[in-house]
């Protein structure tokens, strides 16, 4: 198998064709198909002709399948009445014989011509001008449209797409030069999220959605951006392909990588069906293009209550299985990447040696050990945060204490949002502040017995005396007693989720020198921190075979972020397997 060739052969997985139809050939058919796609959702009739094809899984999996009749019987869109009563419209009959007729009324509404449109241009209206009636038919018709899970996959199907020219086979859609449709998916996937029924309060993000579709589309030349299009979009590069489309389903765990590379205009796969999985994921992480990246998103994943993962545990440990849903990075998705330079001043890619078929080798040294684990997110609660809190407790107090009780609950708050020197620290001491004590008021509303009321009492009060600059930081007893009794369920419920996301697939740890740290869910006791060169983070690794370390992940580690401990240490070989 080569990474530099390319023969054309269907995915095995597809199982059926489906032809999509152009609107005509002529210099525009680019941005003319892109417009059917949406025209073919306002007809009467379900849209058998576009990508808008909806009923089942476009991913050959059965696991989120769903017909028309289900679709239809389950889904009511709700309607405010001129009187202000809500109504209720079924979608069992009426969403595609609707929707031209809601957006009549909005072109009369607004002066606008009335001829029937694509919804794409709906779309552009929303983004210039807004809806300024919240419950407006039209405004609200849309929402419902683009928060289903069905439109989510008419946007993601295009990330998995091969080859770039020609005629291309993927799940059970025929498609045909789709190269600059493709890119659009990736764009647009980080803003819709499927669910089950229209949510208004995240209208914002659907906004945000139509707002980056409209400038991929029509960014960069006034009034026409049909060149733009054409041109492709925005260029995606193999790596960023393959992580954002790796929670997708083949039924032949080979057509992920193949499709995605095909979407590579220079870095074309040879589909070889008589390798392994191990040895095409193994190949493919090495390639120079995935290479760095590949390392970045591998990683020990603990199965222990993920009912997601999926991981191969067959493959090497630096080597990513890109059908997992799961990233195994410890640190802030808000956080930009290079603000760190844990292996040097100036970060640069690393340099990777490959020892063997299963062994690569990077420069780097151990410079400290993981002692005690805290909060986790699997599954995520609000307990999380009460274990870090008595974590610090434990760790202060003994005959043999790892932990400074100095500035220790700040130096938590600082580790957990991973922002050791850009927060101000009033701006910290009070967001989380807020955060504590909303999460400790939610966990003793749900445990209402003397014993767990006592214990959090006790921690709290341990805390704030044994370390002065805890005030501020944590609420006292009596405020968190309080706000346990006002519990408004519905906003708490969110609000808990919401923050205690900062958990999820992480684990919150002590070292044994005492620092504070977040890497993977499956981080262990005994597990070092390993500081690579030219690396920003440092790297959280568990002993393998002789004289061999396996990745757990990423890890973020107070007093290492910085190049804090590479003065007088040298770099040393460490192979890991």
């Amino acid at each position: 198998m080569t990474l530099s060739t390319y023969t054309y052969k269907p995915l095995q997985s597809a199982t059926h064709v489906r032809r999509l139809r152009r609107v005509d050939n002529g210099p525009n058919e680019g941005l003319h198909f892109q417009i059917a796609q949406f025209d073919q959702i306002s007809s009467t009739s379900p849209p058998y002709y576009s990508l808008s094809y909806t009923w089942g899984n476009p991913l050959d999996c059965d696991a989120d399948a769903e017909t028309e009749a289900e679709w239809r019987n389950q889904h009511e869109i709700f309607l405010c009445e001129e009187d202000g009563e809500w109504s209720t419209l079924s979608v069992t009959t009426n969403l595609y014989d609707f929707l031209p007729e809601v957006y009549a009324e909005y072109c009369e509404s607004t002066k606008q011509d009335n001829s029937l449109r694509s919804l794409l241009d709906i779309s552009r209206d929303l983004v210039r001008g807004g809806f300024p009636d919240p419950t407006d038919g039209v405004y609200r018709l849309l929402c419902m449209f683009l928060r289903r899970s069905w439109f989510h996959r008419i946007w993601t199907v295009q990330e998995s797409v091969l080859p770039s020219k020609g005629q291309v086979w993927y799940g059970s859609h025929h498609i045909t030069d789709m190269d600059s449709f493709s890119r659009i998916g990736l764009i647009a996937r980080g803003y819709i999220e499927p669910l089950p029924m229209p949510d208004y309060g995240y209208s914002q993000t659907v906004v945000t959605a139509l707002e980056y579709l409209r400038k991929f589309l029509f960014a960069g030349v006034p009034g026409d951006g049909k060149s733009s299009f054409l041109r492709g979009g925005v260029t995606l590069d193999v790596s960023t392909c393959l992580f954002y489309s790796r929670d997708k389903r083949c039924s032949v765990p080979h057509d992920h990588v193949y499709a995605i590379l095909g979407l590579q205009g220079d870095e074309l796969a040879q589909a070889d069906y008589t390798i392994t999985v191990k040895e095409l994921y193994t190949k493919v992480a090495l390639h120079p293009s995935v290479q760095p990246f590949a390392f970045e998103n591998a990683g020990i994943v603990s199965h222990t209550g993920l009912e997601n993962s999926h991981r191969n545990e067959d493959l090497p440990s630096w080597v990513p299985d890109w059908n997992s849903p799961l990233d195994a990075k410890a640190w802030s998705n808000h956080h930009p990447r290079g603000t760190y330079h844990a292996g040097g001043l100036h970060p640069q890619n690393f340099s990777i040696t490959q020892v063997s078929k299963n062994i690569i080798r990077v420069a780097g040294f151990e410079e400290d050990r993981v002692a005690l684990l805290g909060g986790h997110g699997s599954p995520i609660n609000p307990q999380s945060l009460l274990t870090c809190l008595r974590l610090l407790d434990t760790a202060s107090t003994g005959a043999h204490p790892v932990l400074n009780p100095n500035n220790m609950v700040e130096r938590l708050a600082r580790t957990l949002t991973m922002k050791s020197k850009e927060i101000n620290t009033d701006k910290l001491r009070t967001s989380f502040r807020g955060w504590t004590i909303a999460q400790l008021a939610y966990h003793l509303y749900d445990n209402k017995n003397e014993a767990e009321w006592t214990g959090v009492r006790n921690t709290l009060e341990n805390l704030l005396e044994r370390d002065e600059t805890a005030i501020g930081f944590l609420p006292t007893w009596p405020e968190t007693e309080k706000m346990a009794q006002w519990v408004l369920r519905g906003v708490q419920d969110g609000y808990a989720l919401a923050m205690s996301n900062i958990f999820a697939s992480r684990r919150f740890f002590i070292t044994e020198k005492g620092r504070m740290g977040i890497a993977a869910d499956g981080t262990a006791v005994r597990d070092a921190v390993v500081v690579v060169k030219d690396y920003e983070y440092p790297l959280m690794m568990r002993e393998g075979s002789e004289e061999c370390w396996k990745l757990v992940s990423q890890a973020y580690v107070e007093g290492v972020m910085y190049g804090e401990v590479l003065g007088g240490r040298n770099f040393e070989d460490v192979n890991i397997e």
